[in-house]
């Protein structure tokens, strides 16, 4: 007190009536991280609803939720809270215990009691222990590999990272090249790891088999994690270790033998054991047959599937007509795909032949022999059928009408293989050649000592050909004197040209001429025979002599049907020579005229001798020529004349033939021909003019238009003088063709002597001389132009001459000698 004191202790009490109500106490939820170790307090806040100017109290006790005090989640000590006078909050707080086990938040209660001061109006809160540990990651690991096939394990597990309160459960996976079940047995597809452990585990256990399989893997992948991570990516390997060998492969066979028509063998690959893996046994094919050829594979491996134990390939015949005989096939192993050989494997097939053994067919040969030198003589040997081996036959020669020690051939023996699949072969025989003619010769081939085949048909006939031409046997003239009495051979030479080894004949006959059988001759009719270099023959005719004076006289000999020879000359004139005195007639031809006419009466023609002949006949042949032609123009009665002994005179009758042709005077010239006992006389021959009676054409006659060569003198050698020009007219409506020119030159008056030659030119500018452009068609000699004064000029070539007009001509002389004339 200032400025006084207090009457000791003064004190007096007035009493305020409250208007307000008695606060409420509230307290709050709370929570708190648990932490991983040692005690963290989670403090609970309460509150009061108005201040109060007193004390106010309240006490808190703890009630398990999913924390629990005796799981050592938090502790319970009590709480209290004291609110001095004024104050509206108060703390206190719950000791929880971290740890670093993963767990879902846990929770307790906290109730209010025994308030003083204050009413309860809210008096429970919750308690909230937040878990602040990660979710636990699973590693794996693995122990027992590599583990045996056979019942052996390996453990595989898990391992949390941390602790966790609820179970984790982990799948797994598991692959590799083992096969569960089949390889290995899983305990179980999933480690569970208890709430509140660390680890869990499964086995793999081996499963024994037989199968060759190789070190097999087993691979555990996590597959899933249930209350927990997988730690990055997890895998554990496991080894089985197999205790099977790899499989050995033997081979064997059935269906053999098999027919070549489509038989079937099977050869089948079979595994000591079976194997996790393909089998590939590769075989190579062998033998005597050929495949493709003889027989098919189905293929040219076997293939084994995995835990397979067998496999098989086929092999089909294949049906030809080729002789083979049985035929091999041959099939090793040539490798094996995951797998070995057992030891060596081979199986053999054999494919039954169904064709007969072929047989051998040697044929005839033949060859001309040629002229000189060596040619071969090919034989030609044949199969049956072809053959799939080599075929072998030799052959060998034997003499026949041909023979060695002759030169004919030569042996040097044959031999004929053939190769695989051939049917022909051919050897030769060497041939020698030569000029002489001969019959054809053979000899024989003989097959022997066949290989592969038999034989059918062994020998064969070789012929050589004769190619020489035959001989040729000609006779030749022959002159003998009769002589005056007894008989002289008349030795008519043959001849034989070209050699020969053959014997030849002929036949050789006389035939009289004018020598007579019985009085002349002695008639010959035989076979004459000339053997092989017999040198040069002749044919003996007998020949009569006596005193007769007479004509040469004449046979013939003539050779017929020749044998191994061809006849040259087959006849031969034999002239008996008269050796008595006599003298020949000489033989003239004459005419009563000069000119006849085709309507007249026959011309006698007279063949007349100089004297008698007394020694024989004298036989004349007539020829007839010159423009007139004989049966066209003109008839005779004969061609020939005969003068028995004593006559001197002989005729025939020459008898014109009338035609209606116009022609100009036509000339038949009459001469001589071949004389028997006679000589040519002073007139050998004559000339008739042949008038024609028939009216002519118009236009058709000859003009001349030459000038009298009477009054022009002609100097000697002159050369090209024109004698005479005309024309020939064709009146015809058709082309007409000149193929001769026949005229009477008797308008020329006087002679012309010592002509040399007469010249026949187409007069073509028709000026009557001979110019440039004039062409030669024909010319006459001095010797061709007759007495008669008849020309006649032939044509090299037919002249045409067009309708209804006329050709112009020009006739030129050259002279030996000049003459005036």
């Amino acid at each position: 007190m200032t400025n006084g004191t207090e009457s000791g202790e003064q004190s007096v009490t007035a009493t305020i009536t409250d208007d307000e109500a008695q606060p409420t106490l509230s307290i709050a939820d709370a929570s708190l991280a648990e932490g991983n170790a040692g005690t963290s307090n989670m403090v609970f806040t309460v509150t009061l609803s108005g201040a109060s100017a007193t004390q106010v109290t309240v006490d808190g006790g703890t009630t398990n939720g999913t924390a629990e005090i005796a799981d050592g989640d938090y502790q319970d000590t009590g709480l209290s809270f004291v609110f001095a006078p004024g104050t509206t909050t108060q703390t206190d707080t719950v000791a929880i215990f971290g740890d670093t086990v993963f767990e879902a938040d846990e929770t307790f209660t906290v109730n209010l009691s025994s308030p003083s001061g204050a009413s309860i109006a809210d008096g429970q809160a919750t308690g909230t222990i937040t878990n602040d540990d990660a979710q636990p990651s699973v590693t794996l690991s693995q122990v027992g590999s590599p583990l045996a096939e056979a019942g052996g394990v390996a453990t595989v597990t898990a391992t949390l990272s941390n602790v966790s309160s609820e179970a984790v459960t982990v799948t797994l996976t598991n692959s590799g090249t083992a096969t569960s079940g089949t390889d290995y047995t899983p305990s179980a597809s999933q480690i569970v790891i208890a709430a509140g452990a660390t680890t869990g585990s499964i086995t793999l256990t081996g499963i024994n088999d037989a199968i060759f399989e190789g070190d097999e893997s087993i691979i555990t992948d996590i597959a899933s994690v249930t209350n927990g991570t997988e730690n990055g990516t997890q895998q554990v390997t496991a080894t089985i270790t197999d205790d099977d060998a790899q499989p050995s492969v033997t081979l064997s066979q059935a269906g053999s033998p098999l027919a070549e028509d489509g038989g079937v063998a099977t050869v089948t690959a079979t595994l000591s054991n079976a194997s996790s893996e393909t089998v590939t046994v590769a075989l190579t094919n062998t033998g005597t047959a050929t495949s493709g050829t003889d027989y098919t594979p189905s293929a040219s491996q076997i293939v084994i599937a995995a835990g397979a134990t067998t496999g098989s390939i086929t092999l089909t015949g294949i049906d030809d007509a080729i002789f083979e005989g049985d035929e091999s096939i041959v099939t090793d192993i040539a490798s094996v795909t995951n797998g070995t050989e057992s030891g060596e494997q081979s199986v053999t097939a054999t494919i039954t032949d169904d064709e007969a053994q072929p047989t051998l067919s040697i044929a005839d040969a033949s060859l001309a022999e040629g002229n000189a030198g060596t040619s071969n003589m090919v034989f030609t040997v044949t199969l049956s059928g072809a053959s799939a081996t080599q075929v072998t036959v030799d052959g060998g020669t034997t003499n026949g009408t041909a023979e060695i020690a002759d030169g004919d051939y030569q042996d040097t023996g044959l031999s004929f293989v053939f190769a695989p699949g051939t049917t022909t072969q051919t050897d030769t025989v060497a041939i020698f050649g030569d000029t002489v003619f001969e019959a054809d010769e053979t000899f024989t081939v003989n097959l022997s000592s066949p290989s592969g085949a038999s034989i059918a048909d062994g020998q064969a006939t070789g012929t050589i050909t004769n190619d020489d031409d035959a001989p040729t046997v000609t006779i030749g003239d022959f002159q003998v004197a009769e002589g005056d009495n007894g008989s002289t051979n008349a030795l008519v030479p043959v001849t034989v040209t070209g050699d020969t080894a053959q014997v030849i004949t002929i036949d050789a006959a006389t035939a009289d001429g004018t020598a007579t059988a019985g009085s002349d001759y002695t008639a010959v009719n035989t076979t004459v025979t000339i053997t092989p270099n017999s040198g040069p023959t002749s044919i003996a005719v007998p020949v009569s002599g006596d005193f007769d004076f007479e004509a040469d006289e004449t046979l013939t000999l003539t050779l017929s049907n020749p044998s191994n020879a061809t006849i040259g000359d087959a006849a031969a004139t034999i002239i008996i020579t008269n050796d008595d005195t006599d003298s020949v007639p000489a033989v003239s031809v004459q005419a009563s005229n000069s000119q006849i006419s085709e309507s007249g009466a026959p011309e006698t023609i007279t063949v007349s001798l100089s004297e008698p002949f007394r020694s024989g006949t004298v036989t004349a042949q007539l020829r007839f020529g010159g423009g007139a032609t004989l049966d066209a123009d003109y008839s005779v009665s004969a061609q020939s004349v005969s003068f028995q002994p004593g006559e001197t005179t002989q005729t025939i009758a020459l008898t014109p033939i009338d035609d209606a042709v116009d022609e100009p005077t036509e000339v038949i010239l009459v001469s001589l021909g071949s004389l028997q006992n006679g000589t040519r006389g002073t007139m050998p021959s004559l000339e008739i003019g042949l008038l024609d009676n028939d009216e002519p054409e118009a236009g058709a006659n000859a003009e001349d238009q030459s000038e009298p060569l009477a009054d022009r003198s002609v100097a000697a050698n002159a050369r090209r003088v024109a004698l005479l020009s005309f024309g020939l007219r064709n009146p015809r409506p058709a082309a007409a063709d000149l193929v001769r020119i026949n005229f009477a030159a008797l308008a020329l008056q006087g002679e012309l002597p010592q002509i040399e030659r007469l010249s026949l030119f187409i007069d073509t500018n028709e000026n009557q001389q001979l110019d440039a452009t004039d062409v030669l068609i024909s010319t006459l000699l001095a010797a061709d132009i007759p007495a008669s004064g008849v020309l006649r000029f032939a044509l090299d070539s037919p002249l045409p001459v067009d309708a209804n007009t006329t050709r112009r001509f020009v006739v030129l002389a050259d002279f030996a000698n000049g003459a005036n004339q």
